[in-house]
């Protein structure tokens, strides 16, 4: 199975480092892949790539305080994926343009999932 994760990364903490222990159970069992905002910080993507998982890293917008994604900057990603896991964005409607990919969420802000 082909998993990418998104996130955006900006902080460092309790969730990130969840994620980051998430990533470390999964990636013996499945293809994983991560992208994540440009400006993310670089402790969490250093250790992300430390496992041997490929980031990937696009241009990000806030939209009320929320970081935005540039979803067709990595559309063949996308596309790649069986199964995309969120784990801290506003862009489930943007992926589900690009293809109807099933979405499984892990959040610490269920608001993110509300349309």
């Amino acid at each position: 199975m082909k998993v990418l994760a998104i996130t955006h990364g900006f902080g460092f903490g309790g969730a990130q480092i969840s994620t980051l222990e998430f990533l470390e159970l999964l990636r013996g069992e499945v293809q994983l892949k991560v992208f994540m905002c440009d400006g993310a910080h670089e402790t969490f993507s250093t250790m992300i790539k430390e496992l041997g998982i490929d980031v990937y890293k696009v241009p990000c917008h806030r939209v009320a305080g929320y970081p935005v994604m540039d979803v067709e900057g990595v559309r063949k990603l996308v596309e790649w994926a069986d199964v995309v896991w969120l784990t801290d964005q506003v862009v489930s409607p943007h992926i589900k343009k690009v293809r109807g990919v099933p979405i499984i969420a892990y959040l610490h802000d269920y608001a993110l999932v509300c349309p």
